[in-house]
């Protein structure tokens, strides 16, 4: 495997930068190796402990955006309420990882859209990841194509540590909704 091919949440594991020699990767099990590509796999749910294990082994600090989407593929399933059971059980087992919670809020949030209940609707989940505070997941969200309203636009501005994720603030009710794309589209009178 050459450098260019190892992901980035790899090159930004603690284990990765400790290597003598980044290019050398045999001092790591194979089984460590294995899940280096996962862009083109759906990962059933009795292999998701072993890909936690997997990221806990490389110390992985950030949550790949690869495990957003196993967790919304999970939650989507007919039973989630068992799922979901499930996947917290699995989630307990990793606590040492630093994006257990986000994992763990994630499933719940789309459990809550499937089953509709707590109002989570597609309109207000980047407002409920903003105010969760976690800018992997706000990133993941804007991948997926996720907008928010006016609320959802101002809350951000107003989150501590969202200061770089919009070239301007919001200014009454001149916004119509948040695009995602590092920008803010203004109400235009076509």
């Amino acid at each position: 495997m050459t450098t260019h091919e190892i992901p980035e949440f790899i090159k930004n594991s603690d284990l990765y930068k400790s290597l003598d020699d980044p290019n050398d990767l045999s001092c790591i099990p194979e089984k460590y190796l294995k899940y280096m590509n996962n862009q083109f796999w759906i990962l059933p749910l009795d292999k998701f402990s072993e890909y936690l294990n997997f990221l806990q082994y490389w110390m992985v600090n950030e949550c790949p955006p690869y495990a957003y989407d196993l967790i919304f593929d999970y939650v989507g399933s007919f039973d989630r309420n068992e799922i979901i059971k499930q996947i917290y059980s699995i989630l307990d087992e990793f606590t040492g990882l630093p994006f257990v919670k986000e994992l763990k809020f994630l499933a719940q949030l789309f459990c809550d859209k499937f089953n509709h209940v707590n109002h989570v609707h597609d309109y207000n989940i980047l407002t409920k990841i903003v105010q969760f505070d976690s800018k992997g997941l706000f990133d993941w969200a804007k991948g997926c194509g996720y907008k928010g309203d006016y609320y959802t636009t101002a809350m951000i501005h107003m989150c501590k540590n969202k200061n770089n994720y919009f070239e301007q603030s919001p200014k009454n009710d001149d916004i119509k909704q948040c695009d995602l794309t590092g920008k803010v589209k203004l109400k235009l009178d076509l």
